[in-house]
């Protein structure tokens, strides 16, 4: 197999992805991603635990997953409250760009530079004898 500058358009799955990169995404191929800059939004008890509503970060990572245990190692307050053996807890939300994780790829759901993640804590109450 030859290697270098592709003469035939048709051989760019071989060639790849740096001539051809906008196809890439068609052959399932994703491209090594470091120190991507993302948002992050938390809400109630999350929220308490950061210290804040928001937060941009710059992690090593390619996935939703691989985002939250960055997160989850950096604040004490957030380790085990939002993954639980590789997957989002149960009762816990997490948006990606205003899309639910779990109707994507759940945890392996890739992340791109700027996008937005909110996560939601488990939320429960209604309204009591005295409403």
């Amino acid at each position: 197999m030859k290697f270098g500058p592709v003469s035939d358009p048709s051989s760019a799955i071989l060639s790849g992805v740096t001539r051809y990169g906008e196809y890439a995404h068609f052959f399932g191929w994703r491209p090594q991603q470091t120190d991507m800059l993302i948002e992050l939004r938390f809400f109630a008890t999350f929220r308490e635990a950061v210290g804040t509503k928001t937060i941009t970060r710059e992690y090593d990572a390619t996935t939703v997953g691989d985002a939250l245990v960055a997160l989850e190692s950096e604040f004490d307050g957030l380790t085990g409250q939002i993954l639980d053996d590789g997957a989002v807890q149960p009762q816990v939300n997490v948006l990606l760009d205003g899309r639910d994780v779990t109707h994507e790829q759940g945890i392996d759901t890739p992340i791109e530079p700027d996008d937005t993640l909110s996560i939601f804590p488990p939320v429960a109450g209604g309204t009591g004898p005295d409403a």
